[in-house]
């Protein structure tokens, strides 16, 4: 896991610079910082979120979109309890199958309509506009 290795260089090199540093020897230096952070977050984190995840089945690939699930799954209630966001299994699927097709270069058709039910998912569960562009 990338996160897993960027906490791995992060505990050699406790300093800003060099961190930076060993992220540009070890390939990580095209990474975008907050991406290096998000991967950080979910390697450190990861019990808790899968926990989260899988109770609704909220998976997506990539950590920046893991670690958003997570916040919105677990905002806290008025009474201070945990308050999960309902997706269902259901909807994870279909919204990973809407994905793979709007990303398909070889279809523009599809990939377009894809794209916009893609975005309707999205604002029928309360995502943000954030969140959706994420996910085309």
């Amino acid at each position: 896991m990338v996160g897993r290795a960027l906490l791995i260089g992060r505990r050699l090199h406790p300093s800003n610079q060099g961190f930076g540093q060993w992220c540009r020897e070890n390939s990580f230096g095209d990474m975008a910082r907050s991406h290096r952070a998000d991967a950080m977050w979910l390697a450190e984190n990861w019990d808790a979120v899968w926990a989260v995840v899988t109770a609704d089945y909220n998976a997506v690939a990539h950590p920046t979109h893991v670690r958003q699930a997570y916040r919105e799954a677990t905002k806290v209630a008025a009474e201070g309890e945990a308050k999960p966001v309902p997706f269902t299994k259901e909807d994870a699927d279909y919204a990973m199958k809407l994905h793979r097709l709007a990303e398909d270069k070889c279809n523009a058709n599809e990939s377009g309509v894809a794209r916009a039910k893609l975005e309707k998912l999205g604002e029928d569960h309360g995502m943000t506009c954030e969140d959706q562009a994420a996910w085309t």
